[in-house]
């Protein structure tokens, strides 16, 4: 499926219209023959109007250029005319919303509106060719071992912690579970304790600075310079700075406990007569401590930047 704002707005008018007229075979848009409409409730922790389009085209790709566009080239506005006169050199004629139940008035303007309709699917199709969405994209998911419906929608964040779990998981790395916090759980990780950036009722509190400061960024002097101005860029900066340093999380010194000794009891449920569950222990595993220094330790996260930054001096 193509279209430009298809996961914005396009994809839920087509189904809301679909649902009202009561269209047969409906579910052929998606790859899943089903009878039933999805409703609009919560399922899963999205909301209805996010996870219908999602049931409905189960199998199928989505190709969003408004999305895909955002990602891969940098303009101030992302609309349909404005990509195709700044990417493809070609003028788009825009209609006024308002204006078009107008265009039923007569047959010569309703085939003005089906050529105008037509012009966008050729400039979005085009669009979606001269961006190359379908090959990076594929690549992208090749690399991070992900699902290519989550590539199309520019889920970054996704996309590294696949990468990761595969690589940790290939050096027989048990990663925990993921753990979801509300805001104010969120706010005690920020800033470091309990009631910090909250203020109680009628007291005028000061909020606390974060525990930890991003990346110092010097504010350029204003004025007239009549001597050369050079400018010092790294190339991948952060990438760098893990790969000289050894930087991981298999890399952390974690002190041992003084009352541990390296193994874990392992326990097992199990019914008693009575259908009671009780733990039993079922036998002893010895933990395994990475051996030998952070910065002689064979890493994960370096090699895995390191692979990174070659393909892209490749792709470049």
């Amino acid at each position: 499926m193509l279209a430009h704002n298809l996961c914005g707005s396009v994809l839920e008018i087509l189904l809301a219209r679909i649902n009202f007229y009561n269209v047969p075979h409906w579910s052929r848009i998606g790859r899943l023959k089903k009878n039933q409409f999805p409703q609009r409730k919560e399922q899963g922790g999205y909301t209805g109007s996010q996870w219908i389009p999602r049931m409905v085209t189960c199998g199928r790709l989505m190709v969003d250029t408004y999305v895909s566009s955002k990602e891969l080239v940098k303009e101030t506005n992302y609309d349909l005319g404005n990509l195709a006169q700044k990417q493809l050199k070609t003028p788009r004629q825009d209609f006024d919303d308002d204006l078009l139940p107008e265009f039923y008035l007569k047959s010569e303007r309703i085939l003005k509106l089906v050529e105008h309709t037509e012009t966008d699917t050729y400039l979005t199709f085009k669009l979606m060719m001269h961006l190359n969405i379908l090959p990076l994209t594929k690549q992208l998911t090749t690399i991070a071992g992900n699902l290519w419906f989550r590539s199309l929608q520019n889920a970054r964040a996704e996309r590294n912690e696949m990468l990761l779990l595969h690589e940790f998981r290939a050096k027989k790395y048990l990663c925990p579970d993921k753990k979801s916090f509300n805001a104010k759980e969120a706010k005690k990780l920020e800033f470091g304790d309990e009631d910090a950036g909250e203020t109680k009722p009628g007291v005028k509190g000061k909020r606390q600075k974060a525990k930890y400061g991003g990346g110092l960024v010097l504010e350029p002097k204003s004025g007239f310079y009549d001597s050369i101005v050079l400018m010092l860029d790294f190339n991948s900066l952060y990438p760098s700075i893990i790969q000289e340093y050894n930087l991981c999380f298999t890399t952390v010194d974690r002190k041992v406990t003084k009352n541990f000794d390296g193994s874990i009891k392992k326990t097992e449920l199990q019914y008693d007569e009575d259908g009671v569950e009780e733990e039993v222990e079922a036998e002893e595993m010895t933990v395994k401590v990475p051996s030998g220094s952070a910065a002689t330790r064979d890493a994960i996260l370096p090699n895995v930047l390191k692979n990174l930054v070659m393909k892209r001096r490749m792709v470049k």
